[in-house]
């Protein structure tokens, strides 16, 4: 156990939870091995705090919570160059296979169940962050040069959090830029193009505003969250099509159609042509001619 009067020179961890009962838990076992800590009660918070300097070495992310979820949020935080190096621990109470691996695909460094042992959790961050002292070690010049640029902040009080004090969190100051915004909302719809939320519940998974998501989309792809799901749906419809895999029935089923005729007539309007007549087209593309085969 340190020693409180080395708090400063400390790891910084950054907790994200919207339990204050699981918040009071870890603050008092992190707080007895005198880490630095900072507190955020839902994912937005936890994005916004994560760009504050100085930055947290380790962050403890849970996954079910208001306004983002921490899956949203670890790919936010991946996804921004400021924060991607910093190694997150999901520590939740969502322990199916499936929601474990897809804290993995969003970047998770690592995955601790609710109820835990502190003593587990403790060892885990021990070892991200000799994990990432070592790789410190390596730091590029041009990342120590601009570590250096940035301006200096006020020192946090000697004796950090404590274990009984009473939480509270300034306003949030810091949105996710339009790029992160579309990069993680992408993600998601490619990944449900045949059931997509509306767009007042897509923007609320996403953490932001209606008015938010929909400029993020204008300014980095010229187009409409409702184009972009269109646009996508007819590409995948090509594509498939061209493998003749599925019939028609079934790619209208997979891509969220009600019927294959109001799937016939969406793609007839995006690309010209019936889909039995942009199968045939495309079957005949890939055949040789009769001169081709007679040459062979």
């Amino acid at each position: 156990m340190r020693s409180v009067d080395d708090r400063d020179t400390c790891p910084h961890i950054l907790l994200v939870d919207d339990s204050p009962a699981d918040l009071k838990l870890l603050v008092q076992e992190l707080d007895k091995e005198a880490y630095r800590l900072t507190v955020a009660m839902n994912g937005r918070q936890g994005y916004a705090r994560a760009q504050a300097l100085p930055r947290p070495d380790l962050i403890l992310l849970d996954v079910c919570m208001p306004q983002m979820d921490g899956y949203a949020t670890c790919t936010l935080l991946k996804d921004n160059p400021q924060t991607a190096h910093i190694p997150i621990i999901f520590v939740t109470a969502s322990g199916r296979l499936d929601e474990r691996l897809k804290g993995f695909r969003s970047g998770a460094a690592d995955y601790v169940l609710k109820p835990y042992n502190p003593a587990e959790v403790l060892a885990r961050i021990r070892v991200h962050l000799n994990k990432l002292a070592g790789a410190g070690e390596d730091e590029p010049v041009m990342e120590q040069a601009q570590a250096q640029a940035e301006p200096p902040v006020a020192p946090r009080p000697a004796t950090g959090l404590t274990p009984d004090m009473d939480i509270r969190l300034p306003p949030l100051t810091v949105d996710p830029t339009d790029e992160t915004i579309v990069a993680m909302t992408r993600r998601y719809l490619n990944e449900r193009l045949a059931n997509p939320p509306s767009l007042k519940s897509l923007a609320r998974l996403m953490g932001v505003h209606e008015r938010k998501l929909t400029q993020a989309f204008r300014v980095s792809l010229g187009k409409s969250v409702k184009d972009y799901l269109r646009d996508e749906r007819m590409t995948s419809a090509q594509r498939l099509l061209h493998l003749r895999q599925l019939s028609i029935s079934e790619i209208a089923e997979s891509l969220g159609f009600s019927s294959p005729a109001n799937f016939a007539a969406a793609f007839r309007r995006y690309v010209g042509c019936s889909p039995v007549i942009f199968r045939k087209q495309s079957r005949d593309s890939t055949q040789p001619s009769s001169e081709q085969k007679s040459s062979n």
